[in-house]
């Protein structure tokens, strides 16, 4: 058996980085776990359904604006995959009396940094400016939501340009590792899809489709808008009103939220995207978490994801393959706060002849976490952890405009993360061992191998059932 090179596992700069911002947007921040941790907010419901969360912190010198519009990818029409991600690119695209082009030149002149995404459950839109410029880009976002221009042309730009995309994904098989563990979890539901679609599916999309989906989700109840940072409340208030409260209430539909049923087998479900040449092997590890509704499930599920590989030094998944020196690279080990069922996800790269021995230490450990092995110094270590990373957290209007969002998207009360730190500290080790019992049963884990899959896949058909992804639509 090979061995990397490294004497010691350790996180590489930009990872230490990633799961430091995962965890501080999802979790606060504070020297302790008593009192109020989040800044405070003010908000507003207009009368037409929009709401406003607006968050004073004068001595920050921008402000982060951010629009949540609970749109996401999981309202995609059956067969129609990838019209959710469509639409806030269609909106960019022209506002108001501004084409595409007329828009970009405008932006750039303010200034304004500007981000759009979507994913299961929401579309966001967030716009970093200064003080000065505040205005103008809230009455821009305005007039995109009130008046988008919707042409035939852009349309059709930009369904080459996400299907281009699609398929790119696979080129980076880490980019389509959720998906693949979503698709596993719920097939057949818009939930398993994934949220930029596939060739198929953006074919099947026209732009009255892209109407009709704006006309029926992108109503003012639907809508939040978070403003954080260099502000006072009172006025930024009144501003948003006035600016927002002519949007018309839309018209009424059913309602938005759907349920998803998650498939649970017996046994582990590994999809394997092949990479024939690719020396190494990465291993992305996903088990079906609580909902955030479910406070106290989702502090232990938090727990677990830092003792798991959070920190390779105090981590049971670093330590001990530290100590077999079976070794791996790259560790990263987190929770992304989502309203629709979400999963844990332990990452890791090792070369491609390791790939076996590595997941069969892996599956020792989710099942010593199973049985309780932590021991209670080992959970206040955790604990201590997160109170040493709090104090990071809202160190710019970004942050705290996205901690909100987050909050918004899961369909959370803005105080959220006073309840879910409270819940942390009250963990126990009986709370650890229910939530590794239920997070690493077999049925309840998806892992997705991304290598030379020659090496290892009929050695992985002893663990479970495997599914071999050649392409964006090709499936043995």
């Amino acid at each position: 058996m090979s061995s990397l090179c490294h004497s010691r596992t350790r996180l590489a700069p930009g990872v230490m980085l990633l799961w430091t911002l995962m965890a501080l947007m999802v979790f606060g921040t504070a020297q302790s776990f008593a009192g109020r941790i989040a800044p405070r907010a003010k908000t507003k419901t207009l009368a037409n359904g929009m709401r406003f969360i607006v968050v004073e912190q004068r001595e920050l010198p921008t402000l982060s604006i951010q629009v949540v519009v609970r749109a996401g990818s999981s309202l995609d029409p059956p067969g129609k995959a990838g019209l959710a991600a469509l639409v806030p690119e269609m909106l960019r695209s022209g506002a108001g009396k501004r084409s595409g082009a007329e828009l970009d030149r405008y932006i750039d002149s303010l200034g304004i940094q500007f981000q759009t995404w979507v994913d299961r459950d929401a579309a966001h839109f967030r716009l970093d400016v200064g003080r000065r410029e505040s205005l103008a880009a809230i009455q821009f976002l305005r007039d995109m939501l009130r008046e988008p221009v919707l042409d035939k042309a852009t349309f059709e730009r930009l369904v080459r340009s996400q299907i281009s995309g699609a398929i790119q994904a696979f080129d980076v098989g880490s980019a389509v590792a959720l998906d693949l563990a979503y698709g596993a979890m719920f097939p057949g539901q818009a939930l398993g899809e994934a949220p930029r679609g596939n060739s198929e599916s953006l074919e099947n999309i026209s732009l009255a489709d892209v109407t009709e989906f704006l006309e029926k989700h992108y109503t003012p109840r639907n809508i939040t808008l978070i403003v954080a940072g260099d502000l006072e409340i009172k006025r930024e208030i009144n501003t948003l009103t006035e600016t927002f409260f002519p949007i018309p209430r839309g018209k009424s539909h059913a309602p938005d939220a759907a349920e998803f049923s998650p498939v649970k087998t017996d046994s582990i479900r590994f999809q394997l995207l092949d990479a024939p040449r690719s020396g190494g092997a990465s291993i992305m590890i996903f088990a079906l978490a609580s909902s955030p509704r479910d406070t106290s499930s989702f502090a232990a599920d938090i727990m677990l994801a830092h003792l798991l590989g959070g920190y390779p030094e105090i981590s049971y998944l670093g330590r001990r393959l530290v100590e077999e020196q079976r070794l791996i690279t790259n560790l990263t080990s987190t929770l992304p706060t989502t309203g629709n069922r979400t999963f844990l996800r332990a990452r890791f790269n090792c070369a491609a002849e390791q790939v076996v021995d590595v997941l069969t230490e892996t599956l020792d450990i989710t099942t010593l976490l199973g049985e309780s092995r932590i021991s209670k110094r080992e959970l206040e270590d955790g604990k201590h952890f997160f109170r040493g990373s709090f104090a990071m957290a809202f160190e710019s209007a970004g942050d705290i405009s996205t901690l909100f969002a987050q909050a918004t998207s899961a369909g959370l009360k803005h105080n959220y993360v006073d309840v879910l730190l409270k819940h942390i500290e009250r963990l126990t080790q009986a709370n650890i061992k229910a939530a590794a019992a239920r997070l690493f049963s077999p049925g309840n884990m998806i892992i997705v191998v991304v290598g030379n899959n020659r090496q290892y896949i009929h050695q992985l058909a002893e663990f479970g059932s495997v599914s071999r992804v050649k392409g964006p639509r090709e499936f043995e």
